[in-house]
This record gives structure tokens, sequence and C-alpha cells, in this order.
């Protein structure tokens, strides 16, 4: 039980992470080059960071849902032997 329990806070640690880390770094970048082009045009820094969590979903969906898929199966198999004495 406490195997799964960890492996699901990683994986929440993870599939949260990753996408805040690459959108706050797309997002200071896409700033950094407003303010040295001087443009005050806020929607471009927010076309980035949606176009950033598209790139990351295209990407790496496939993988994310793996993963959730086999947490599930794990608590699943871990469910059908709730109330059994242990050995």
């Amino acid at each position: 039980m406490r195997a799964v329990i960890e492996q699901a806070a990683l994986l929440v640690a993870v599939l949260s992470l990753v996408p805040l880390v690459a959108v706050a770094i797309v997002g200071g970048a896409g700033s950094l080059l407003q303010s040295v082009l001087q443009v005050q045009e806020q929607s471009t820094l927010h076309l980035l960071k949606l176009g950033t969590v598209a790139i990351l979903s295209i990407c790496c969906g496939e993988y994310a849902c793996h993963e959730v898929q086999r947490l599930f199966e794990a608590v699943v198999a871990m469910a059908a032997h709730v109330g059994e004495a242990p050995k």
C-alpha cells in the first residue's frame, strides 16, 4: 500500500512539475524578449504559454496517460485484496 501511495505522489509531482517548469522557462524567455523588443502586447505571452502546454501534451501526453493507467491498475489490483487476512 505504501509503495502505491509513494508512486502516486511521485507521479503527481512529475506530471505537474514538468509543465510548470516548462511554462515558467518559456514565459520568462518570452517576457525577456518582449522587454528587449519593447513589445507591450500581453496576449503573445499567453500564446507562448498555451503553445508550450499544447506541445507538451502532444509530445508527452501518451506517456502521462500510460503512467496514470498503470497506477490505476495497481490500485485496482490492491483493492481486490482488501479485507483478506495478512499472510
